[in-house]
């Protein structure tokens, strides 16, 4: 037999000595932790709001079954909502409530529909008849704002409150009761995101309904035709742009900048190329569908419109030279498609805006010149359409 080498026992006494039951007394120091106690929410008792104003908008179908309706809630008379700087005017006190009803036509004479009590969902995205929906934000571009939230759901806000932020209900009931003189009684208890609860009442009629729009703005704010010559917009860039709808080399897409003197655009190093407008003044944005074989200035000819499908694409069929591009709706920080707006030093927009929804484009060149002459008498997607229009030469 082999003699166990000396240099492995200390090793082997170590390990005796960890599997060897302990003679030292463990101390415990006994760490208690007091944990206060709350009162059940059915037990906290809150002031109830009154308020003196409600209004009624619409917002459409939510699935095959289910309209959606909002009731807003004013303790101000005059609260009033600015869809063009989503900010609300007034003081006091603003709940929300985004209701799940029956389906109608969502007319004036459609408003005792709603009346019903409502609870909080189970299931965010699976709302059901009788239920609320439950606030939330989502985040957006604006021209004036930047990006900021727009919100959605139920939830309640304090116009006397510096920036006033909104606090989303998550949980509560509340009833919608009609009267017989025809007026309604909107009564309940609603609990926020911060654990707050919020008892509130309403009592008298029901204004006429709205339509419910995105918070924001709408993709134009000029009130009459523009018409814009070289000497507002002095400066051209045409980008090219390659074949980045299609791949299968049957044009090319310019992306000409009409611009002021005070605006520059400069390209941006990413995978898609991108530009930066900075500076301060208006700018005239074409996208245009040109032949293959451009030789870097606009090919002469007339152009015509190509719409947007209602996802934002475009048919394939309308992705073909000699085309211009309608305008990609609520894209301000990184405008698509035909765009007018002013640009300020901030690089968000100032005054006058408008995204292109149809018209009539021509580009020609006077003998021996390289310049182009651009015609256009284009639309934008108000009702009824405002034209801008470009003399450019």
């Amino acid at each position: 037999m082999k003699a166990i080498s000396l240099r492995f026992i200390p090793s082997v006494l170590m390990v005796l000595c960890f599997l060897m039951p302990s003679c030292t007394k463990t101390e415990y120091i006994e760490n208690i932790i007091e944990v206060p106690t709350y009162p059940d929410l059915e037990d906290i008792q809150v002031d109830t709001l009154k308020t003196s104003k409600a209004d009624v908008e619409f917002y459409g179908a939510y699935s095959e079954t289910l309209d959606r309706w909002y009731v807003t809630l004013s303790t101000d008379t005059k609260t009033s909502y600015d869809i063009a700087t989503d900010t609300y005017h007034g003081t006091g006190t603003v709940i929300k409530l985004c209701l799940q009803t029956k389906i109608s036509k969502g007319t004036d004479k459609d408003i005792p529909v709603i009346a019903r009590t409502y609870t909080a969902p189970d299931s965010y995205s699976d709302l059901m008849l009788g239920q609320f929906e439950t606030g939330y934000s989502i985040p957006f571009d604006h021209p004036y704002l930047g990006s900021i939230d727009g919100w959605y759901g139920s939830y309640i806000l304090d116009l006397d409150s510096a920036d006033y932020e909104p606090l989303a209900f998550f949980d509560g009931e509340f009833s919608v009761v009609r009267n017989a003189d025809g007026t309604y009684r909107i009564s309940g208890t609603m609990v926020d995101d911060h654990f707050l609860k919020h008892r509130f009442l309403y009592e008298g009629p029901l204004g006429n309904v709205t339509e419910y729009e995105f918070p924001g703005t709408a993709d134009s704010c000029i009130e009459s035709d523009v018409t814009l010559t070289r000497s507002e917009l002095p400066k051209l860039e045409i980008r090219d742009k390659g074949d980045q709808y299609r791949y299968d080399g049957s044009f090319r897409n310019y992306r000409v900048y009409l611009t002021g003197p005070d605006v520059s655009v400069a390209p941006i190093k990413s995978i898609i190329e991108k530009v930066q407008l900075s500076g301060h003044g208006p700018v005239v944005l074409l996208d245009l569908f040109v032949s293959p074989d451009a030789d870097g200035r606009i090919p002469e000819g007339e152009y015509k419109f190509s719409p947007r499908e209602p996802n934002r694409g475009i048919d394939g069929s309308y992705i073909k030279p000699f085309r211009f591009v309608a305008g990609y709706p609520r894209r301000y920080s990184d405008p698509q498609g035909c765009w007018y707006f002013n640009l300020g030093d901030d690089g968000l927009w100032e005054g006058d805006y408008a995204m292109v929804n149809g018209g009539t484009l021509s580009i020609s060149y006077e003998e021996g010149s390289d310049d182009p002459v651009i015609k256009a008498e284009l639309l934008d997607c108000s009702n009824p359409a405002k034209k801008i229009i470009i003399d450019w030469k």
